[in-house]
């Protein structure tokens, strides 16, 4: 509606038929003012100098036929446009946003490459347009070639220009930061659901990450697609290593590497089945790749929206996918030492550690994980989920009182500086060469906790921190302290409660050494005839050089698998093709379940 400003919150948008997550807004056209058409809204790259991605923010303006600036979390837009004529650069494939790369107009979305060559005016001069939250207007105005006035934000100089906020994954405060940053005070909110009700979210405690990696994708995902998150670009590197030597289709990918490399690596998770991305956060915006099976963390991501978004990359299809975390004492420890150190105000300090807080909240719930995730986001009222691990397997507590008693004590004890392993060694009693040099063995809590086993009490002292009564280091040197709140504990006056942590076990939904499927339901006739519909489709993507999932979603096939049409327009029928798909590729498909029936 033209003039009502607004805030929409939404989660990422959903695939089109073609496999593209844009949002698409309708062209309007305006000789009078002369302005250039684009009609897709494309996530943009944050600092270049960082090469990282960022759609925390997103801002459209349009002041005649569909003229979109995008900005990120910086507040920074990036247009590339032909410096001659400014016309906007496009797909010619796709219509997506480009990026120019030595001579060559390349696109993020399907990698479409085409020589730099302005459409309009054949000019092979491209420009990159940058502008902040503030100057939206004048970016605009110069790339249409009307006079420039000052603008200051105020919607009320934009009288007949509808404003849109969008984020795709933003809690309470952080809506109202981005009304406020850009006048939009008095803004309608529509906050679209954030439920994925598609994922299965687990969080298992960590023991040996790359072991319990390596057993979930045994298990469950043997030949799928999917994303191996890892905080440092080291671990990145010799996480894919490890992968690629125990026969998986590994890749490393980190703002460390080369453009080509990266460009290569995302390629082929694009094109090819079955490869794993293991990445940094530098990955995932503007992946729109529909069947990534799963999103696994090998490090506890810094916030919840960090952790929806990320896990947000799988299942985009609709059909089942998994999101893993492996969260240990490490993780905790990391969390909220990288909070204090932060060099930030203490305002936001605090906004951060509410955040961080909340994330472990997460991790350590008894609960329905799903209601932990949702509610984060404000919906508070949705039932026990029964796809989290919490609710197909409920997890008992346990009065940890004593327990918690002993453990503080044997802080306090060994001068509040060692970290979790020597302490667990005074708690049973094993009287290592350091232990001995230290005099730890003779101290009154050496021995006391033989009723508990080394990992038992490891997931003790992990709780500990999580519950804010032991504090990390803030050097990040390994130690633990004792919090404030430690001593009410130690005198009695407070009781703790720890979740049961339950042995692990191994979970085998898929026979061993068959191609990976959805979880759906398939008879033996339909997935022989899904595998050859999944083979037809590679092969013709190879042929045109795109990604499979341009081809056909795997809902899809799996649809058409399930229904076996035997004419055109029962092909038709099935979600997912249109006149334009079924024109190219209804015959091939009929001959395929006409083989296979």
């Amino acid at each position: 509606q033209a003039g009502v400003p607004c805030v929409l919150a939404s989660p990422c948008p959903p695939l089109d038929a073609d496999g593209f997550g844009t949002t698409v807004i309708p062209s309007r056209s305006d000789e009078r003012a002369g302005w250039p058409p684009l009609d897709i809204v494309d996530r943009t790259d944050d600092d270049p100098r960082t090469g990282m991605f960022s759609d925390r923010l997103v801002a459209l303006l349009r002041g005649g036929p569909g003229v979109v600036c995008v900005l990120n979390r910086k507040g920074r837009a990036r247009l590339l446009a032909c410096a001659a004529c400014r016309t906007l650069a496009r797909c010619e494939r796709c219509e997506s946003a480009v990026e120019q790369d030595s001579g060559i107009l390349r696109c993020r979305r399907c990698g479409h490459e085409r020589p730099v060559v302005c459409r309009a005016c054949g000019a092979q001069r491209m420009k990159t347009l940058r502008a902040g939250v503030t100057r939206i207007r004048e970016e605009l105005e110069a790339l249409a070639g009307v006079p420039v006035g000052e603008v200051t934000g105020d919607t009320d100089e934009l009288p007949d220009t509808p404003v849109l906020a969008l984020t795709a994954t933003a809690d309470e405060p952080t809506r109202r930061d981005i009304a406020e940053r850009l006048h939009l005070g008095a803004a309608r909110l529509f906050a679209a659901g954030y439920d994925r009700p598609n994922l299965f979210y687990r969080v298992v405690a960590k023991q040996n990450a790359r072991d319990d990696l390596l057993r979930f994708l045994d298990d469950e995902h043997t030949e799928d697609a999917g994303i191996v998150y890892c905080l440092t670009r080291r671990a990145v590197e010799d996480t894919a290593a490890w992968l690629a030597q125990r026969g998986r289709a590994a890749l490393p990918y980190h703002a460390g590497l080369t453009a080509e490399t990266r460009f290569r690596h995302q390629d082929r998770f694009l094109r090819e089945e079955g490869v794993i991305v293991v990445a940094t956060v530098a990955f995932g915006m503007g992946i729109d790749k529909p069947n990534v099976r799963f999103v696994a963390h090998l490090d506890a991501p810094k916030n919840l929206e960090a952790y929806y978004q990320e896990t947000g990359r799988a299942g985009r299809d609709g059909l089942p996918a998994d999101a893993w975390m492996a969260y240990g004492i490490t993780d905790v420890m990391n969390l909220r030492r990288l909070t204090e150190a932060s060099d930030i105000g203490e305002r936001q300090r605090r906004i951060e550690r509410q955040k961080s807080e909340a994330l472990i909240g997460f991790c350590e719930t008894t609960s329905c994980r799903r209601q932990a995730l949702l509610g984060y986001f404000g919906e508070r009222d949705h039932p026990p989920c029964g796809n989290c691990d919490n609710c197909r397997n409920p997890v008992a507590s346990w009065d940890g009182t004593i327990a918690a008693q002993k453990a503080l004590s044997a802080v306090y004890r060994t001068g509040q500086r060692f970290g979790a392993h020597h302490l667990i060694d005074v708690l049973v009693g094993n009287a290592t060469a350091r232990i001995r040099d230290l005099g730890h063995d003779r101290l009154k809590t050496f021995g006391v906790g033989t009723e508990l086993d080394g990992r038992q009490w490891l997931s003790v002292i992990r709780q500990l921190l999580a519950q804010g009564l032991l504090l990390p280091d803030p050097d990040g040197h390994g130690g633990l302290a004792l919090a404030p709140s430690a001593g009410d504990v130690l005198r009695g006056a407070r009781t703790v409660g720890f979740r049961q942590e339950v042995p692990r076990e191994r979970v085998n939904r898929r026979k061993p050494g068959k191609k990976a499927l959805p979880d759906v339901a398939l008879d033996s006739a339909t997935q022989i005839l899904w595998t050859a519909l999944r083979a037809w489709r590679l092969d013709e993507a190879r042929r045109q050089e795109l990604p499979p999932y341009v081809i056909f979603h795997d809902a899809t096939l799996i649809e058409v698998a399930r229904r076996r049409p035997d004419t055109l327009e029962a092909l038709a029928d099935i979600p997912g093709i249109g006149h334009s798909k079924l024109d190219r590729y209804g015959v091939a498909v009929l001959a395929i379940t006409a083989n296979g029936a």
